[in-house]
């Protein structure tokens, strides 16, 4: 109870008891080096949108016929569409953290299908110029369904005999399948994002135990990805396992603030590509 308390006077705006590592983050104000989840989402947001503007703004601007496109514009097409997958395993490793620590990610799932539900007609809008297109969904669905996977791994995390091991693989594999299907985050049929982002979640969440395996895997993964994936990790090496920010009474506005981010730049970045 002593113990309790005194967690709870380090963090009077809080909802609930903070677990002891949210204590001792608390109570120490002083500056850490390395990169928090903050500032980890402030750089794949950055990523993100210089691949906006890649596929928004350099890609239309080829025209229907590449071939006539200058060496510049193709250059500059490519470099921001490819600097954009350098945000795959950042996103991943931040899904993850959050299916990891929430006490309920079946609501964490049900926030990540509406906001790809929302995100679809603004991802095709900035990505194709259509209104509606089947050739590739939005990153979001991606999130959902590694969410979904580390739900069941969750139910599944004390069992380590064959049928759990059996479930855990075919629940992989119909993930795996619902990627490709599905089409879900596919660019420039020259990246399998969704398969990505789900080979970037089963490495974090199978690995986190053991960071230099865990990392070194994770750039090998990313090679798959034609390098950018690879080049994200490396922001990873250098996270500090803290939040980053803090928060209030009114609940984690953070976090709604980057879930309406994604689905109005998407919305801003179409309607550029519409005026091309």
């Amino acid at each position: 109870m002593e113990y309790k308390q005194q967690v709870r006077k380090q963090a009077p705006f809080s909802d609930s008891y903070l677990t002891p590592e949210e204590a001792r983050e608390a109570a120490n104000s002083t500056r850490v080096r390395g990169l928090s989840d903050f500032r980890i989402k402030i750089i794949g947001y950055i990523f993100i949108i210089l691949g906006l503007i890649g596929s928004s703004m350099f890609i239309p601007a080829l025209g229907a016929d590449v071939s006539k496109a200058s060496t510049v514009e193709m250059t500059l097409a490519l470099l921001f569409e490819a600097v954009s997958w350098c945000a795959l395993p950042l996103f991943a490793w931040l899904s993850v953290e959050a299916a990891r620590h929430t006490a309920h990610i079946g609501r964490y799932v049900s926030q990540l299908l509406a906001l790809a539900i929302i995100c679809e007609l603004p991802y095709d809008l900035s990505t194709s110029g259509k209104t509606w297109d089947f050739s590739s969904q939005n990153p979001v669905w991606a999130l959902a369904i590694c969410a979904v996977v580390l739900w069941i791994y969750r139910y599944y995390s004390s069992r380590h005999d064959a049928t759990a091991w059996a479930v855990r693989i075919a629940v992989a594999l119909a993930a795996a399948l619902d990627m490709v299907l599905f089409h879900i985050f596919v660019r420039q049929t020259l990246l399998q994002g969704g398969l990505l982002l789900l080979g970037f979640t089963l490495i974090f969440h199978s690995l986190d135990r053991h960071e230099n395996t865990m990392m070194l895997t994770g750039v090998a993964w990313g090679m798959v990805g034609l390098l950018p994936p690879s080049i994200g990790m490396v922001f990873l090496h250098y996270r500090n396992g803290r939040l980053g920010y803090r928060r209030n009474r009114r609940g984690n506005s953070t976090k709604w603030f980057f879930y309406a981010l994604y689905p109005v730049l998407l919305l801003a970045f179409g309607l550029i590509r519409l005026t091309m």
